[in-house]
């Protein structure tokens, strides 16, 4: 059985493949944010044909996937790259992200809202991660939630040397 986690353990070292653990989660991340966005669109529009932010907002907080719960999704607004949800970084929230770059001065934000008007897919972006507190190719997978204006997303920190993509 595959433990999945989010690449910064040191379950990546069971593997003797360059890049093995890394498409793994490749290939879970888009799985969890198809079914994410299937099941938020579903389930967003209020009576009034408005899309309920705080449900939205609740779901992201509560939905960590991976085995070590370090999986998470974050929610942009597409049209205008306002900030819906992001648990890991709540001082974004509520704000326009048109304007903040990667650490190679990509607009990522803006980059991941074009990617989700189009049906959805991978993205890499430069950023801080967390756990090492290094920069770090960042891949997400976005699609866009149905019926909104609204994309969900979610990623991976991936080291070079892992990932055979990127030699």
């Amino acid at each position: 059985m595959l433990l999945l986690t989010n690449g910064c353990s040191n379950e990546q070292k069971k593997y003797d493949e360059p890049g093995k653990l890394a498409e793994e989660f490749r290939i879970t991340i888009k799985n969890v944010v198809k079914a994410a966005a299937t099941g938020l669109g579903g389930i967003v529009i209020d009576r009034k044909e408005n899309v309920d932010t705080a449900l939205i907002r609740k779901f992201v907080a509560n939905a960590n996937f991976f085995n070590d719960k370090t999986g998470y999704f974050f929610v942009n607004d597409f049209t205008n790259n306002y900030i819906i949800a992001n648990p890991r970084e709540p001082n974004i929230v509520e704000k326009d992200g048109s304007n903040i770059k990667d650490s190679r001065g990509n607009f990522f934000i803006r980059l991941m809202g074009n990617k989700a008007k189009i049906g959805g897919g991978y993205l890499d972006y430069f950023v801080k991660d967390p756990v090492t507190n290094k920069v770090r190719i960042k891949e997400s997978y976005v699609e866009k939630i149905p019926n909104t204006n609204f994309y969900i997303g979610a990623g991976q920190y991936i080291e070079l040397t892992n990932y055979p993509r990127y030699k």
